[in-house]
């Protein structure tokens, strides 16, 4: 699973070259979204309730700051020595938790943690559920069917939401949870068929369904991620908003807010934008356009109203993550790009001045840098009298940076903008040989621009835009279509230590297309119709291949 996610704003520049991307997210020390990880909690020896308590709050906490919601303060944590099994109550807002399952929990070893996180992403789920509900309410896991305000669709919307909850805050639930759920129901005395509990074989039944769930949320919440590499961002934008029907996490609403930004500035023939901005994944695509020199003035009437409207929706749904969360940074440093996009220059700079000074914000190095950079870009194109002076100090400090080479790389650019000079394209660092990348033959036997992958699911926002997903032994396949034809086609291949032929860099011969991530970078071989994903140390994570449909 890659840990590659387009959060995108570039403060994690500063530990790789050539990198932009997402300003330093504040995530948990042991975050990650690799299912190859360690698990976050090591196994030990069972302890009474109490001692268990470190562990099980450990695990809360990763879960909360994942989802990233701070409308309502973190659930309390109650440990019992009961036979009730887990539950959610609303009326102390408190997730409790019996001893029996949390022996469960233990008896899963090296999962410990990952068996946890289902438990508490479930109780969690409710949680958030309840934001404008009852205070009576309890949700209890067992024995659903007895609580008042329960249904087998809130249990199983929880159950969605805690497994990809767990997945993006690096937790390994999916293998484990039909294991998981039997020894629940063994340990609690409900092997048998019970008044108000559901039987294990009907919970198992559900499982199964919302495993399905949770699994084509998390490949297309990967392959949103090749989407932007590949700069197809209308797909990509679908993916995040499929992905909101179930989980409404804040990582979700400021990627989709991203990636609208990137849409609207990649959606004309001609460029309009001279600066270089801390969203872009990809500027070498956006320098080979034509320039519009005269900006969104010489944009057709269409073009230029499709450009306000996907500026008008980032707006939105950027709005809606900095109120889940008013501290994140990479959400503040996103909505400066938009309103400086909009023209609204003066806005951008007192979000800056309001953010900087606040004592609830910390901002680190890298994050600090990012937002510069947009601010350098609001101050150049501002009627303040000292704006433009400010703003080619701004782009200097920048360029000046050597921990930071492609934020460095975007400050020389912006001066040269700011400056009137026409900036020559400056070649990225990194050099990569693109012969021969892969093994000579497909992954699981897959013609990528033949394949037909299956079932087709719609999109939200176009009736007749959809996604068809096709799992493999070593890969998965997704083909986006729209209006009955395919778009673009992606085959992500797992496993990659056991791929023959894969090759590492070797930075000889030809450069290729080059995509930065926040851990790292993508190689584009347009030739070949591959990618590959490396992370900070130059190791090959993952890759694929892509077909994009005449």
């Amino acid at each position: 699973m890659m840990r590659c996610l387009f959060i995108l704003s570039l403060a994690l520049l500063a530990t790789v070259a050539p990198r932009c991307n997402d300003p330093a997210p504040h995530r948990p020390k042991n975050e990650t979204v690799r299912d190859t990880a360690e698990d976050p909690l090591p196994a030990s020896t069972p302890l009474p309730a109490q001692s268990n308590y470190p562990a099980v709050e450990e695990v809360l906490t990763n879960l909360y700051a994942v989802y990233g919601n701070r409308k309502r303060h973190r659930p309390k944590l109650l440990l019992v020595n009961d036979n009730d099994g887990p539950r959610y109550r609303e009326s102390s807002r408190t997730i409790v938790l019996d001893e029996r399952s949390v022996q469960v929990c233990r008896s899963f070893g090296k999962n410990y943690g990952s068996a946890l996180a289902f438990i508490i992403g479930h109780e969690l789920a409710h949680f958030f559920q309840q934001e404008a509900g009852k205070n009576g309410i309890e949700f209890s896991y067992l024995a659903y069917s007895e609580n008042e305000g329960s249904s087998p669709e809130k249990e199983r919307m929880a159950d969605v939401q805690g497994i990809f909850n767990a997945y993006l805050a690096g937790y390994r639930t999916v293998s484990i949870l039909p294991d998981l759920i039997a020894k629940l129901y063994k340990s609690h005395g409900l092997s048998g068929r019970l008044n108000g509990y559901p039987t294990l074989e009907e919970r198992q039944y559900t499982a199964a369904a919302v495993l399905a769930t949770a699994d084509t949320l998390k490949h297309l919440y990967e392959a949103a991620n090749y989407l932007n590499a590949l700069g197809q961002y209308e797909p990509a934008a679908a993916s995040y908003q499929y992905i909101l029907q179930y989980y409404p996490g804040r990582e979700i609403y400021n990627n989709l807010g991203a990636c609208l930004i990137r849409q609207a500035m990649y959606c004309s023939e001609k460029s309009p934008d001279a600066y270089l901005y801390p969203v872009e994944i990809d500027t070498d695509s956006r320098l080979k356009k034509p320039r519009a020199r005269g900006g969104a003035a010489e944009l057709s009437d269409s073009e230029r109203q499709l450009r306000k409207q996907l500026l008008a929706q980032a707006e939105e749904i950027l709005g809606k993550a900095s109120a889940m969360d008013p501290d994140y940074f990479p959400i503040s440093v996103n909505r400066m790009c938009v309103w400086t996009l909009q023209g609204e220059f003066r806005e951008t700079i007192r979000h800056w001045e309001r953010q900087s000074i606040s004592d609830n914000i910390p901002i680190s190095a890298p994050e600090k840098n990012t937002a510069l950079l947009v601010l350098g870009i609001a101050l150049a194109q501002s009627d303040l009298s000292a704006g433009k002076t400010r703003a080619e100090q701004i782009f200097r400090d920048l360029a000046a940076l050597k921990s930071a080479p492609a934020l460095a790389l975007m400050g020389m650019h912006n001066l040269d903008v700011a400056q009137n000079r026409l900036p020559e394209r400056r070649p990225t660092a990194a050099i990569y040989d693109c012969r021969q990348p892969f093994e000579p033959f497909p992954p699981d036997g897959v013609s990528i621009h033949r394949v037909k992958a299956g079932q087709n699911t719609l999109l939200p926002g176009d009736p007749q835009s959809g996604f068809e997903l096709l799992k493999r032994p070593a890969s998965a396949v997704l083909q986006f279509y729209k209006s009955g034809r395919p778009v673009v086609s992606i085959q992500m291949v797992r496993n990659v230590g056991k791929m023959r032929g894969v090759a590492a860099p070797s930075f000889l011969g030809k450069r290729p297309h080059i995509v930065h991530t926040p851990s790292g970078f993508f190689l584009i071989c347009e030739e070949a119709h591959a990618l590959f994903l490396f992370d900070a140390n130059m190791r090959l994570v993952e890759w694929g291949r892509y077909y994009l449909h005449p």
